[in-house]
């Protein structure tokens, strides 16, 4: 007689489908210690998420979690299509709207980060555009890193990190830019948030950006004339520095 204590037997997929959220969870887990690592996570300001596109599912870190902190077991796991988590647990991360508007807009994301570096947030703040003035710019992005419009419609008090995420969505909409040659913009008033096929590569181009915002007030300090890149060899630089989330194409606006 069949003993029916015995555990049933996992189907592959099922396995499958647990596999590759456990490697998300610690991908998206050690995003959010180089984030910490780098410097842009001060006070907890700053988190990382990833992205199953098979399961429709975002993982990312507890509102209040220290990004230098968590352990995969940590993670908040959201249906993309609700915003809701999967099963009980600590509320995610305010801004958890803003990155599931993203995944929903720009299929070709993997991982999206939200930096609290403080030149970076310091253009954000000032409602400055970053220009091309160099090659750390350019490898990473292609021509003038925008700044979302600092304008903010009515909207409800519990709205305003979806609206966070139209914001970026339309910025690049209106401004024809393509996400994967963009790969991050200013927030007006907030800060930066940047992405990639994946968690490390959203938090390689929250670096890039930290760092070209620096280079960028030290080279005004020192001459305030100066003039960004030429677009020759802005796309000579961006060209030549090989990234594995180059090719892409842009989306059609939402209607």
């Amino acid at each position: 007689m069949r003993d029916m204590r015995k555990q049933k037997p996992v189907p592959r997929q099922e396995a499958a489908a647990s596999e590759a959220l456990t490697a998300l969870k610690a991908a998206v887990c050690q995003a959010n210690h180089d984030l910490a690592v780098a410097g842009l996570a001060a006070l907890g300001w700053g988190h990382v998420s990833g992205i199953d596109r098979a399961r429709g599912q975002v993982v990312l870190p507890p509102r209040g979690g220290r990004p230098g902190q968590l352990q995969p077991k940590d993670l908040v796991v959201l249906d993309l299509a609700r915003g809701q988590p999967c099963e009980a647990g600590p509320a995610p991360v305010p801004e958890a709207a803003t990155h599931c508007h993203l995944y929903q807009q720009f299929p070709h994301l993997g991982g999206i980060a939200h930096a609290g570096g403080s030149y970076a947030t310091s253009w954000a703040q000032a409602g400055c555009a970053l220009p091309c003035l160099g090659a750390t710019h350019a490898t990473h992005f292609d021509g003038t890193i925008p700044i979302t419009d600092a304008s903010v419609p009515e909207m409800a008090p519990d709205a305003w990190a979806e609206n966070i995420g139209r914001c970026i969505a339309d910025c690049l909409f209106l401004g024809e830019y393509d996400p994967m040659q963009m790969p991050g913009v200013l927030v007006a008033g907030k800060g930066p948030f940047t992405w990639g096929v994946t968690p490390a590569a959203a938090v390689v181009h929250a670096r890039t950006l930290e760092a070209a915002a620096q280079l960028a007030l030290h080279t005004y300090l020192i001459n305030p004339l100066a003039q960004p890149l030429s677009p020759r060899l802005r796309d000579q630089y961006f060209a030549g520095q090989r990234r594995p989330d180059a090719p892409s194409r842009m989306p059609a606006h939402p209607q």
